[in-house]
């Protein structure tokens, strides 16, 4: 499979899996639709899924951290060739711009659950990242 997308109800996951094809992975996917896209694995997959709920009740914060790091965590271990991981400005301090991908946040000052959500799943692409790289050196 060439594409794998993520977040293909609604958006620029939507639009990107209408424009590239490949698989479609939702909240909703059941886990016989999903095993197989996960074992077939992409060359490249899109992760533009995100949980964006606000105000999040006790009782609606694990399925949050599924649906925003343990995806994302999973999605890692995929079979890939290039994981483009789309986030939000949200992660960035409320101060002027223009801010930077290497720009170091700290994770106590992100503006929220979100954002700190954000910011947990790109470590948990950063850690796959480090841990792949020797092989590929």
């Amino acid at each position: 499979m060439k594409f794998l997308t993520t977040g293909t109800r609604s958006g620029l996951g939507r639009h990107l899996f209408e424009r590239l094809g490949g698989g479609a992975l939702t909240r909703n996917t059941p886990d016989s639709q999903r095993r197989p896209l996960f074992a077939e694995g992409a060359d490249t997959i899109l992760h533009c899924a995100a949980n964006s709920t606000k105000n999040v009740i006790p009782e609606g914060l694990w399925p949050y951290v599924e649906d925003n790091i343990l995806l994302t965590e999973r999605l890692t271990a995929v079979p890939h060739q290039t994981f483009v991981f789309i986030s939000s400005v949200d992660v960035y301090l409320a101060t002027p711009g223009p801010h930077r991908e290497t720009e170091t946040i700290p994770v106590d000052a992100a503006r929220g659950l979100y954002a700190t959500a954000k910011l947990m799943s790109e470590a948990a692409v950063r850690s796959r990242w480090d841990l792949l790289q020797p092989l590929w050196a």
